[in-house]
């Protein structure tokens, strides 16, 4: 920086200083953060790279990056452009080649030698900008760099010919280099070869996966569920956000009773638990078996022969200490009798039974019916499974769907019979037709029958106050019913959803299992391709309850005997089924058999699934939010079976060539289901997982359950050993332990992909050795570790990611890689599975996502909120500049010697020295800030506003000034008494207090001390409110928005500089005098002030506290709605919902279609899937089909083709080109490598660039991509268009040029 003289970029100040989130200079996510035991220094070159070597430089600046593309902001680029370029051949070449740093004279004279003709080429590109582009050196350019503007503004020609200037130092300082000695030169080019052909090794660079200790404790402490604490809040912020405060009460305080701890059954526990009730009871009769080893997670072998729930019970409490998890009647069967039943299950709000015979579920059913508990019936058989529901015959639904609600802004309603609300313009709705809205603030449609307002129970005189079932017409309109009986629309109005309860009537087991079946609708056709299965899988499971019955155990494994039993006993029971005729069902005796073949095995992921949906059904029935399954929902994965044929001779032989024996393995389970070929083909399967969070902790215990990836090499029979990679750069936070189960507290900030893969080895001991843990993104950055061939050997992709830029980039990789993905993603009780094959499927990126709502406008949040969020969204903004933007400004001007003094730092320090000046020195100074902020911001600038424009101020077009979407404001009187103006005088004077190392009194956040500081706030007096004229112009500007600057404001912004320059001597000398006295940390350095950085998820810091309580007293000036504590912290959070029941279901079904991937099932088979748990709904579909473009009439291609040109090792860039017209009659245009230009047709074709047009033809393709004689091809992307026209072909593949 030429010892401070430039600033080379806007995160790179003139002191050498770096702002980055890696180096805690800029907050960033927990990952991006220095860790000592994570973070490398190639973190740091990369973030460097990254950010500070940017070609948009004034783009670089928070809040500018919207400049980029208009006029203005492109001229100011080139300026700051302009600045880098002269400086960095003046202080990062010419004073580098003269004055190299001690120790590393010979490698920085080499590097100019060896680089010499490419930089006077890049230089040379330079002087020709200087001539051509436009620079304004104001505004920002200016505050970083006032100096070198003010010489580059002396005169048009004054940068052009400083730059001729330095260029003919630069060339003559390189023309003086010597030649490096042949030895260093050639130790370099070996060097260099050596690491380009170096095979990445996976297990490098990683901590040791063995290190992580994953061990149970041997015991417990139980704690109480509290919603109202601190740490619950924090541990369930992402469930809350989805469930609500009052349904994760409800949980609290309820008891649920789970007979039966298979796979199925510590899948529904391990939900439940995980998202928090007061009691959890698990019973089970049977004893650990192999089977049960292939999908009963917290059992291994050395429990073979224990009790199931008595050996899990341990690990399944480590989940949540919150929850109090015990067992019940271990070895014994439930009861049937009434009394006994009652003495089990009284003191439980929920019952849930798995794999309990008939008799009993009717049983404890009609009990259940009687004492007004909840009941769930949760069967699976292999791969079939299914769930009975009876919440009782008036149960009551309080929120359907979880949806928030929604306020809309009305601009006409009609009078008729059928009133047509119709919106302001931009304004949408999401009503659903059977919704209810109620109507306020809405100015005429008075009653015209005065009579009328004592028939009404409110003795409403308007339309306001009266609430409507909505039709929908389209998103800006919806009917609200007979309208006629009030007088005419005038104006203004707001149409509020409101909640209605839904009450259901569920009919009892015993019941439901005769005469039709209650399916539920939403459910029964989830599966467009087996929409006959539903029926015949009821059929099928009451005959295998028969057949149990009848012969006191199961049907044996593919046992044709018993599945000819089987089919008769269905059809037995398929006459109970009013309507129902099995005879017609084409597939009836095959799922039979199928159900008879495969009933004892194990299907883990199928388990995963219904756990994730049934666990939420039962959080459904205690907090009686979302919509509960109404009543049967039978599911299955059949396609996962070996095809047997139909015809009963052929049956035999194909039983016997299967050859399913059993052999007292963890995979026995699976084995039962699938077969041998199927065990070996997913053990030695190579996977790829991208995330390990919510997700991917559940996709990896699928994995674990399933043997996948355990193959050892085996030659013999060429087989490579399975492996699973899982790269993940996070770590572990409390609120990750709600729902990524494979996390424990002993695990907190350690990495997540290793504690995962630590804990899937223990699932499954075999695991080990075949599973590599990295913490690495996978973006451009680390292609040297995943390798286009590290991806072209895999077996398949699965993602685990939570954006949508991860998503697209993987996709893009396993596109050219031509590799299976398997994609998946959740927000709240919504998910989704979708499958992509190579050539058969489309890929991510060929749906575009929704488009997210844009950015809140300025004038909107700052004087017209139209709803609470645009409250929280100031209130953040509030927060960042007052506790981190100023304090950090401060500590800025005290550390920097050399202050910049252009409009910019003139702000900062003008804020500086009033933040100095009225430092605290003890806690009632805090008070007495926080109070005097309460009157500025909910006195004082509404008092303002409404100077500016008074209640009955008019607009241009002479309409009332405050109409819809603007709300006129009110003042709030400061009342000690009011719990919300404490919170925000508390945490107003308690963060103050922290900035300015000031002690605050102990237990600061109880209501009652609380309370006690309001009441001192009280006494401070405020000064009286003076309005302002100069504020009034200002505020008017904003609204009109007047913020084009125009010749003449150049003119005066110059001007304002040399001002500045007066002005900020002044501040400087007043900024030392205050700061001479500040006391010295260890290294001399002055302490002025520790800036607060958001941290959402510690709530004893009083972040959310304070932008809760003032976006709450700025919602009432407005009168809206207040908004709850925790509500705020997820939106100013920007917390994602999250549910462990979803993220379960979602990772089953994504684990169903790896197993059907993996066993080559046809297309049709394959399934998308979408799913909601609140609706609920789900709809498994085939992938799309992917997309074919007809290029010319020989060439038809999709996104999965390459072209594949061989040319011979010293072709040009012409060769290429020629060989394109030649085999594909298409005109390249545009080449490029990765993010490298190769040759840009639109620059090439100007003229006065012919020469160098014929220049880039004619270099050879080794020289222009910097190949190496190892490299025998490189991929690029070439544009292209059709010989007589010059616009771009859409959807060209890439080539791959083979130099030979």
């Amino acid at each position: 920086t030429g010892q401070g003289k430039v600033r080379f970029n806007p995160n790179l100040y003139s002191c050498g200083k770096v702002c980055l989130s890696l180096l805690g200079t800029w907050r960033g996510n927990a990952s991006e953060n220095w860790d000592p035991k994570l973070s490398t220094l190639l973190q740091v070159l990369v973030s460097i790279q990254a950010i500070i070597m940017s070609e948009e430089v004034y783009f670089n600046e928070p809040g500018f990056e919207g400049e980029a593309g208009t006029d203005e902001g492109e001229r100011k680029n080139e300026a700051y452009s302009n600045i880098v370029r002269y400086c960095n051949m003046k202080y990062a070449m010419i004073d580098q080649i003269k004055n190299p740093p001690k120790g590393f004279e010979t490698v920085v004279k080499r590097h100019f030698y060896l680089k010499k003709q490419e930089i006077l080429d890049e230089c040379k590109k330079w002087l020709k900008y200087a001539e051509v582009r436009e620079a304004s050196y104001n505004g920002l350019v200016n505050d970083h760099n006032h100096n070198w503007c003010s010489q580059f503004k002396g005169s048009k020609t004054r940068y052009k010919e400083m730059l001729e200037e330095a260029y003919s130092e630069l060339e003559t300082e390189l023309n003086k280099l010597l030649p490096p000695k042949g030895k260093d030169v050639q130790q370099k080019i070996i060097r260099k070869k050596k690491e380009k052909g170096q095979k990445v090794n996976l297990n490098a660079g990683i901590a040791n996966i063995e290190e992580i200790d994953v061990d149970y404790e041997s015991e417990v402490t139980h704690k109480e569920m509290n919603i109202d604490d601190d740490a619950v809040k924090d541990r369930w912020s992402r469930y809350i956000g989805a469930m609500g405060f009052d349904a994760v009460a409800r949980q609290a305080n309820s008891s649920i009773f789970l007979s039966g701890a298979s796979a199925l059954g510590i899948e529904i526990a391990k939900n439940i638990v995980l998202s928090g009730v007061k009691r959890f009871t698990l019973h089970d009769t049977e004893v650990t078996s192999y089977r049960d080893l292939a999908g009963q997670f917290f059992l291994n072998e050395a429990d073979v022969g224990k009790n199931r729930a008595k050996a899990c019970l341990n690990r399944l409490q480590q989940l949540n200490f919150y929850v109090k998890v015990d067992t019940a009647l271990l070895d014994q069967k439930l009861p049937t009798e009434e009394a006994e039943i009652e003495k089990v299950f009284k003191d439980y709000t929920l019952i849930i039974l798995n794999n309990v015979d008939y008799k009993t579920q009717i049983a404890i059913n009609n009990y259940c019916r009687k004492a007004g508990k909840f009941f769930i019936v949760a069967d699976q058989f292999g791969p079939f499974a299914k769930l009975f529901n009876d919440f009782g015959g008036d149960f009551v639904v309080l929120d359907k769907n979880g949806e928030e609600l929604q306020e809309v802004m009305i601009k006409e309603i009609t009078n008729e019979e059928q009133g047509v609300v119709t919106l302001l313009q931009g304004h949408k709705h999401k009503f659903e037709d059977g919704d209810c809205v109620t109507l306020k603030g809405v100015d005429g449609m008075e009653l015209k029958d005065k009579s009328q307002i004592e028939a009404t129970k409110e003795k409403l005189t308007s339309i306001n106050g009266t609430t409507h079932k909505v039709t929908t017409i389209n998103a800006n309109s919806f009917k609200i019913g007979d309208t006629t009986k009030y007088t005419p629309y005038v104006g203004n109005g707001l149409a509020k959803q409101t909640r209605v309860p839904i009450p259901i009537k569920f009919e009892s087991l015993e019941k439901s299992l005769s005469g039709q079946i209650p399916h539920d609708s939403n459910m029964v056709m989830h599966d467009f391709a087996k929409f006959s299965h539903p029926s015949i899988l009821h059929c099928a499971l009451g005959a295998l309850d028969a057949f149990r019955a009848k012969n006191n155990r199961y049907p044996k494994p593919w046992n044709i005997a018993d599945s000819d039993e089987m089919v008769t006993l269905a059809k037995d029971s398929a006459k109970k089924i009013e309507g129902y005729k099995a005879e017609e069902e084409a597939k009836f005796e095959k799922v039979v058999r199928l159900v008879s073949f495969t009933c004892q095995g194990t299907m883990a992921p199928l388990a995963a699934f219904m756990g994730g949906f049934i666990a939420q059904e039962a959080i459904k029935g205690i907090t009686q939010k979302f919509m509960p399954t109404k009543q049967f929902f039978y599911t299955d994965c059949c396609e996962v079976i070996p095809d047997i044929p139909e015809k009963k001779e052929e049956l035999e032989t194909a039983v016997k060539d299967l050859a399913l024996n059993e052999k007292k393995h963890r995979s026995d389970g699976l084995r039962l289901i699938m077969g041998d070929k199927m065990i070996e083909k997913i053990a030695h399967t190579s996977l790829f997982m991208v995330g390990a969070g919510a997700i991917g902790c559940e996709l990896l215990k699928n994995y674990a359950m399933i043997g996948l990836g355990t193959g050892d090499e085996n030659k013999e029979k060429s087989l490579e050993a399975g492996k699973i990679v899982l790269t993940d750069p996070d770590v572990i936070e409390v609120s990750n332990l709600n729902r990524q189960f494979l996390f424990r507290e002993k695990h907190l900030r350690k990495p997540k992909s290793q504690t995962a893969a630590a804990a899937a080895i223990q699932m499954n001991k075999d695991l080990k050795n075949h599973v590599v843990a990295r913490l690495d993104k996978v973006h451009e950055g680390t292609q040297n570790i995943f390798t286009d061939k590290f991806f072209e050997d895999l077996s398949v992709v699965t993602n685990a990611l939570d954006n949508v830029q991860a998503r697209r980039y993987i996709d893009m990789r396993c596109v050219s890689a031509k590799t299976p993905l398997l994609e998946s993603g959740t927000l709240g009780p919504k998910g989704h599975v979708q499958v992509i094959i190579p050539y058969k499927t489309e890929s991510y990126s060929s749906q575009q996502d929704p488009q997210e709502e844009g950015e809140i406008p300025h004038c909107t949040l700052k004087m017209f909120p139209e709803e609470t969020l645009h409250c929280v969204e100031w209130a953040r903004d509030k927060f960042g500049k007052i506790f981190t933007q100023r304090p950090k400004g401060l500590q800025k001007v005290v550390e920097e010697d050399n202050l910049q003094t252009g409009t910019a730092e003139l702000r900062t320090l003008i804020d500086s020295v009033k933040l100095l000046k009225k430092r605290p020195t003890n806690f009632d100074d805090c008070i007495r800030y926080a109070r005097f902020k309460f009157q500025k911001y909910f006195v004082n600038d509404i008092r303002q506003l409404l100077y500016t424009y008074p209640l009955d101020a008019k607009t241009k077009e002479g309409r009332p000034f405050w109409s819809l979407p603007k709300r006129p404001p009110t003042e709030i009187k400061f009342d000690p008494k009011n719990i919300e103006h404490a919170n925000f005088v508390t945490a107003a004077a308690c963060l103050r207090a922290k900035i300015f190392n000031i002690p605050i009194p102990k237990d600061q956040r109880k209501e009652e001390n609380k309370l006690k500081l309001a009441e001192e706030a009280a006494k401070v007096k405020v000064p009286d409110f003076q309005p302002s004229a100069e504020k009034a112009k200002s505020i008017a500007s904003e609204v009109d928005k007047d913020n084009e600057k125009n010749e003449e404001g150049k003119e005066e912004e110059q001007k304002q500089e040399e001002q500045n320059q007066n002005e900020a001597e002044t501040l400087i000398k007043e900024l030392n005098n205050l700061t001479s006295d500040l006391p010295k940390n260890k290294s001399g350095k002055k302490m002025c002030c520790i800036p607060e950085e958001f941290e959402k998820d510690e709530d004893t810091n009083f972040h959310i506290d304070f932008i809760s309580s003032i976006a709450n007293c700025r919602a009432n000036c407005y009168k809206l709605d207040p908004m709850d504590w925790i509500t705020v912290k997820i939106k100013a959070g920007r917390i994602i919902p999250a549910l462990a029941t979803t993220t379960a279901a979602i990772a089953g079904l994504q684990t169903i279609e790896l197993v059907k991937l993996l066993r080559g099932c046809k297309i049709e088979d394959m399934k998308n899937a979408f799913l909601s748990l609140a609706v609920p709904i789900m709809a498994l579909s085939e992938p799309g089909e992917v997309q074919k473009t007809k290029l010319t009439e020989k060439h038809t291609v999709t996104l999965w083709d390459r072209w594949d040109i061989k040319l011979p090792r010293k072709a040009t860039l012409k060769d290429l080109f020629e060989k394109i017209r030649t085999d594909y009659e298409l005109q390249p245009k545009d080449v490029t490598a990765g993010t490298n230009a190769i040759f840009m047709s639109a620059l090439m074709d100007i003229k006065g660039k012919e020469q160098e047009r014929d220049a880039k033809l004619n270099s050879k393709l080794v020289d222009l991509l910097d190949l190496e004689k190892e490299d025998k091809y490189a991929d690029l992307n070439v544009m292209m268009s059709k010989p007589d026209d010059n616009e771009l072909l859409k959807g060209v593949p890439s080539v791959r040029v083979f130099l030979e």
